[in-house]
């Protein structure tokens, strides 16, 4: 499992989950959400975040169908 480190938090800490919530199957890039700059968090899933894939037509035509009210190109 890839670890990597936010502000001394240890990433993925399945925050979420530890709190009585869903579990963080999912990354994210957060912009100074916990105050610790733009970093790596694990997230819930049921959170929506822009993405980010590998430009590959098959990951592409995914997300649009998946998220059909995003542009993506």
């Amino acid at each position: 499992m890839l670890h990597f480190s936010s502000a001394g938090r240890r990433q993925p800490d399945n925050r979420e989950k530890s709190q009585g919530g869903e579990s963080e199957s999912c990354m994210a890039v957060l912009n100074n959400f916990y105050g610790d700059g733009v970093k790596w968090h694990d997230v819930a899933c049921t959170h929506e975040k822009p993405i980010i894939c590998e430009d590959t037509e098959g990951h592409l035509n995914f997300a649009r169908q998946t998220f059909p009210n995003i542009n993506i190109p």
